[in-house]
């Protein structure tokens, strides 16, 4: 897979945070849904190679141990753990699998006959922090 980011797009999402960190833009899903549009035209295949050559690359090393001996004290305990993350549920996966989690609620692009949305759309499900904590509290198992 080889698909390099348009230079143009990497610095507006840069410039977008920049002002959103400075609290100059407020409109966090109009941010990510820009960041995301990288993926337009990318088959579910190129992403899931692409999110797991990330997850190698850069991701893995960047793990917090006593985190991960948390999760595991909880997994040992019967505990059921869910993976919750603002990131796209596509870049989560390959860590949701190293770490043995069944149960994962993250963004989701939009896919139109097995291919991102044009734009890279965000389906809105959890595009929000308040989705997501309420996706995560009536999470269903």
């Amino acid at each position: 897979l080889k698909k390099k980011i348009p230079l143009g797009i990497v610095v507006e999402v840069f410039v977008l945070l920049f002002f959103y960190k400075l609290g100059f833009v407020r409109d966090l899903d109009g941010l990510r849904k820009k960041s995301v549009s990288f993926f337009k035209g990318l088959t579910k295949q190129d992403m899931e190679i692409l999110c797991e050559e990330f997850y190698r690359s850069v991701l893995k090393s960047r793990i917090i141990f006593p985190s991960v001996d948390l999760l595991r004290e909880h997994q040992r305990a019967g505990d059921v753990v869910v993976l919750v993350s603002a990131s796209l549920s596509e870049l989560i996966e390959p860590l949701r699998r190293d770490l043995g989690v069944v149960h994962t609620i993250g963004l989701n692009l939009e896919v139109v006959q097995g291919v991102y949305e044009a734009l890279g759309g965000i389906d809105g499900t959890y595009s929000q922090w308040t989705n997501l904590l309420y996706a995560t509290l009536s999470y269903r198992f």
